[in-house]
């Protein structure tokens, strides 16, 4: 790869355009777990600037999965996640309440975001042009849209073509570029010129999953 996944530019010699590798799902994710679990990790061409800037937003949804997780298999990703928040003094409230994580939609929506931008370019080796897909964010708690997701999310895991970067205890995934035929119904798009949509559906320590879809703008 001769570009950055994230933004697009070429690499180049200054620092900040230097290319580096991001992993997916980030590194920490994979902290305290044993060497096996940590083999075959998918990582993808990314400049120094773009990757420098991933660090803060991967620590905090590591350590979001980390208090939500409730697999006794994965208990892991809890521990690095307390022993983070015990490091920055964030595990117990000024208030003596519960302690809490302050996290953004926007937060969220940039993180599963650059992980799809990043395994849309691992597997079709192309950059996800943001000017000329839209990308959307579906959760369980998207009651709008979430019919939609679980109709794309049926086609895009129908063949049980799941990938796996690591171990599967902590990430999977499956993601098609997608066309209609002439009787509307979807189909797996040849090629990125003719996808009318890219969907992914990212699965996190076995119980909590993301879909993600970006739609081809009108011209």
């Amino acid at each position: 790869m001769k570009f950055c996944f994230n933004c697009g530019k070429p690499f180049g010699t200054s620092l900040s355009e230097r290319k580096t590798k991001d992993h997916i799902p980030p590194k920490c994710f994979y902290e305290g777990f044993p060497e096996h679990y940590k083999t075959n990790r998918k990582t993808v061409a990314c400049c120094f600037n773009c990757n420098n800037s991933f660090s803060n937003l991967d620590e905090l949804f590591r350590n979001i999965l980390g208090f939500t997780n409730d697999i006794d298999s994965n208990k892991q990703i809890t521990k690095e996640a307390v022993r983070s928040l015990f490091d920055k003094g964030e595990i117990v409230s000024e208030n003596g309440q519960s302690p809490s994580i302050d996290v953004s939609e926007t937060d969220i929506f940039n993180f599963h975001k650059r992980c799809f931008k990043a395994l849309h370019s691992k597997t079709y080796r192309e950059y996800l042009d943001e000017n000329n897909f839209q990308i959307t964010l579906i959760h369980e708690h998207d009651y709008e849209r979430i019919s939609h997701g679980m109709i794309l999310q049926h086609f895009v895991t129908k063949d049980n073509s799941w990938q796996i970067s690591g171990h599967s205890d902590v990430f999977k995934y499956c993601i098609k570029q997608i066309a209609f035929d002439e009787n509307k119904e979807m189909i797996t798009a040849s090629n990125m010129n003719s996808a009318v949509f890219i969907g992914i559906v990212m699965v996190y320590l076995e119980s909590y999953a993301v879909v993600v879809v970006a739609q081809k703008k009108q011209s």
